[in-house]
């Protein structure tokens, strides 16, 4: 599949971009908000614990909407952004301290022995999210919000393969079918979404979602150009699991 650019900062970033070993991971703690998540699933509220000795994510923190790092309001977690899992069957402990590195998949899904590439739906979605600007998302903390992030959850865990189809009474499962032929296939950095694999004692435990960069204007019409293709053209390179 053919990459997009977004500006040579960006291209600097993914074309280093390694998982980084674990000595040289960066820290941080997940929680879970009243008004914000839904329960075992998004939205979960990662707090930058230590960013000294792997990249720096308060550098991704700032590419964020205050929509989406409001929570440094209510619980004093700042900096702190929203994220989701994808992996539905493994799990973290809420408040627990996690060393996490940066990749642009799922260590341990997918059915391949190098992980799983997250999906451009999942890709997409999450970056509309994370800046604020996915119209159909209710960002006013409560029961409103709550659901859409439940419903949000099950779309990336179906677009990952977590799970079957949410539906078509799940808002954002339509709205990535409407803009996408094929929303599995790979991201390929199409979006600048990654994944931070989180680890305790060097054992993986979840893998959850990161804004990486914000593309450039032009970037952006190349980027709607260019959906048809991606869509008909791509193709997982792991197989997607089934579940129930």
């Amino acid at each position: 599949m053919k990459k997009l650019c977004f500006g040579k900062v960006f291209l600097l970033f993914i074309s280093t971009l390694v998982v980084i070993p674990f000595a040289m991971a960066d820290q941080i703690r997940l929680y879970q908000q009243t008004g914000y998540s839904y329960g075992s699933g998004g939205e979960f509220t990662l707090s930058i614990v230590d960013s000294t000795t792997g990249p720096d994510l308060n550098v991704y923190w700032s590419y964020y909407s205050p929509l989406t790092r409001v929570t440094r309001d209510i619980g004093n977690y700042d900096p702190s952004f929203q994220t989701f899992c994808l992996e539905m069957t493994e799990y973290f402990t809420p408040g627990w301290t996690y060393y996490v590195t940066i990749s642009d998949r799922a260590i341990l899904g997918g059915v391949g022995t190098d992980g799983d590439p997250i999906s451009i739906g999942t890709a997409w979605l999450y970056y509309m999210f994370a800046t604020g600007q996915l119209s159909v998302y209710d960002y006013t903390a409560g029961p409103g919000r709550s659901a859409d992030a439940g419903a949000l959850q099950a779309t990336i865990w179906w677009l990952e393969g977590e799970r079957n189809d949410p539906g078509t009474g799940n808002e954002f499962r339509n709205l990535v079918l409407s803009n996408f032929s094929n929303p599995m296939a790979d991201n390929n950095w199409t979006y600048p979404v990654a994944v931070l694999n989180l680890t305790n004692a060097g054992s993986y435990v979840q893998d959850q979602l990161i804004l990486v960069g914000v593309p450039e204007p032009s970037t952006l019409l190349l980027m709607g150009a260019g959906l048809i293709g991606i869509g008909v053209f791509g193709r997982k390179r792991f197989r997607r699991k089934e579940r129930v």
